[in-house]
Formats: structure tokens, C-alpha cells, sequence
């Protein structure tokens, strides 16, 4: 989180459109600071400009982000006073895997060393080969450090 007051803070792009929905109807940064305690102790029905699903469901939103947390009640607070950018999601790649190694990832997940994988490997009746795994491996490493540098 920035150091500096008035620095915008970045938070997700859910939590963003929820504090805009709110100032679009008019509440105050007072109000849409406190609004995860003020629509649950008030109930929206009292407030004819706020669809009540749409309400609920940015409260929803809200409430889930900076539920038990202090950090994010903090950056939650700094977003709606001194601005906020929306945070990028985290890149997401695709990586087409065979069964076998997926199974190879599987049992090797469940053990500490590769004798045991290959005992692992067997009970689930997949034939585990140490090179194939090895190579399926390096095939993952250089993916990464091939998109982690973009």
C-alpha cells in the first residue's frame, strides 16, 4: 500500500464500481466509508434511489473486501478519500497438459521425493517415468520465465 497520503491506492476493479455506484446516487465519502455498518444497521429499503439487489450486492462486494481486515479497511478508506486506480488482475496463461502429466504434477505434489512419486504414480495406475517428469518440468520453468518477462 502507498505511504503517502493522497496518493491513490489500487484496488479491484469490483470494489471500484461499487464505491462509483454509490457516489452516483449521491452518498457522501462519509457515507460510502461507512456503508458495509450503515446499509446493514439501517437496511436499504429505507433508501427509494438504491435498487435493493444492486445495493445489497455492491454492500456484498464491499463487506467480503474489508471483512476482518484492517489493511484492507484502511485502503478501502483511502480509495474513497483520496482516490484509487483499478488493480490488474494477475496474468493468467494456459497450458495444455496431457493426463499422464497432470499426474505426473498430482503425485509429485503429494510426496517429498521422486521414488515416491513413482510409488504414488503407481497406486493411481499411471505409468511414471522420471524423464518425462523432469522434462514436463523444465517445459514449466522456461514458461514462466518466458511470460515473466514480458
Amino acid at each position: 500500500m502507498a505511504n503517502n497520503v493522497n496518493e491513490k491506492v489500487r484496488i479491484p476493479k469490483e470494489v471500484a464500481e461499487a464505491i462509483e455506484y454509490f457516489r452516483e446516487i449521491g452518498w457522501s465519502s462519509p457515507s460510502i466509508v461507512n456503508i458495509y455498518e450503515y446499509l446493514y444497521l439501517t437496511g436499504v429499503r429505507k433508501y427509494k434511489e438504491c435498487s435493493h439487489f444492486l445495493a445489497n450486492n455492491y454492500r456484498h462486494i464491499i463487506g467480503k473486501f474489508i471483512e476482518n481486515r484492517i489493511e484492507r479497511q484502511e485502503l478501502f478508506i483511502r480509495a474513497v478519500i483520496d482516490g484509487y486506480e483499478i488493480e490488474q488482475p494477475p496474468k493468467k496463461i494456459t497450458l495444455e497438459l496431457t493426463l499422464e502429466e497432470l499426474g505426473y504434477i498430482i503425485c509429485d505434489m503429494e510426496v517429498a521425493c521422486v521414488g515416491e512419486a513413482e510409488g504414488a504414480a503407481n497406486e493411481r495406475g499411471i505409468n511414471y517415468n522420471w524423464r518425462d517428469c523432469d522434462s514436463l518440468y523444465r517445459r514449466l520453468i522456461n514458461l514462466y520465465e518466458e511470460e515473466a518477462r514480458v
